[in-house]
């Protein structure tokens, strides 16, 4: 059995407390510290600041939404982590929830399963590094614009490791059966248990 813990998505608690707890987990060998992204602080420069400040525990984001950032960067950023991190760093992608997109973002909350399908395709298109077209006929983007762009920043990504990327959510409903690809249903460990 692998042991993780979470990091609040609040920005109420020090970063020299988030840290030390994050810096014993490491030492305790915990697996993975997952950051959780909503109203606080955003889940990527948190985790930027614990790769810096440890070893060896993974990386993960838990959720990030797939509304409030293009894929692309998304993708940009998680080669970035992974790089900072020596390959330790985990990609959870997620739909979030109406009040978060909507509400915080506004950004309109709709076709969720979709757009995650879609941005997770992109996402691995430009970690893949091959610098092949993508074809995705969605409304939301523009891939066919940007696929010469994605194919020049994938070429430039050769040091990123075989970045784990993961479906995460509270419900099966949200993640529809698309293989390769992982399934965790986060954070319910009684979902988490039944699959095990």
């Amino acid at each position: 059995m692998k042991l993780g813990i979470n990091v609040p998505y609040t920005d109420h608690i020090p970063r020299e407390m988030v840290v030390a707890y994050v810096q014993e987990a490491d030492r305790l060998g915990y697996d993975k510290v997952w950051v959780a992204e909503a109203y606080g602080w955003d889940a990527f420069t948190i985790l930027a600041m614990l790769a810096c400040s440890t070893q060896r525990i993974g990386l993960a984001t838990g959720i990030v939404n797939v509304f409030s950032r293009s894929p692309t960067l998304i993708a940009q950023t998680a080669a970035s982590l992974d790089a900072i991190s020596d390959g330790r760093f985990n990609l959870g992608l997620g739909t979030s929830g109406h009040q978060v997109i909507e509400g915080w973002h506004g950004v309109k909350f709709e076709k969720g399963v979709r757009r995650l399908r879609e941005t997770m395709e992109i996402v691995r298109t430009v970690l893949e590094r091959t610098g092949r077209l993508i074809v995705v006929d969605t409304a939301w983007t523009n891939c066919g614009a940007s696929a010469e762009i994605v194919a020049r920043v994938a070429e430039r990504l050769s040091g990123v490791r075989d970045l784990r990327l993961q479906r995460l959510g509270f419900a099966p409903v949200t993640c529809p059966t698309t293989p390769p690809l992982e399934e965790l249903f986060y954070p319910n460990p009684r979902t988490i248990a039944r699959r095990h």
